[in-house]
């Protein structure tokens, strides 16, 4: 009550915190022996910005419903979003 404060100008804004891209999930289909002994498959992403293809690296033993992140490869922003493969 009778301590020190700070009145902030509702009309001021702070610093602006950079905003993080959104993540982007989607579903890989692979054969059994394929995610036996692991496989590349290309992957096609469609955004604002245009379409552009990946070549994701499944790892060998993968299993059913398991999942894969790429860092940086999602939505715009910073940091980049991530695309999380099932």
């Amino acid at each position: 009550m009778y301590g020190g404060g700070r009145i902030r100008d509702p009309g001021q804004r702070g610093p602006s915190r950079p905003r993080g891209g959104h993540d982007i999930e989607g579903e890989v289909r692979i054969s059994f022996l394929d995610a036996i002994i692991g496989v590349t498959v290309p992957m096609r992403v469609e955004g604002a910005a245009g379409a552009r293809t990946l070549d994701v690296r499944i790892p060998p033993g993968i299993t059913d419903g398991g999942k894969l992140r790429l860092r940086g490869q999602g939505g715009p922003g910073t940091p980049p979003g991530d695309i999380v493969l099932t």
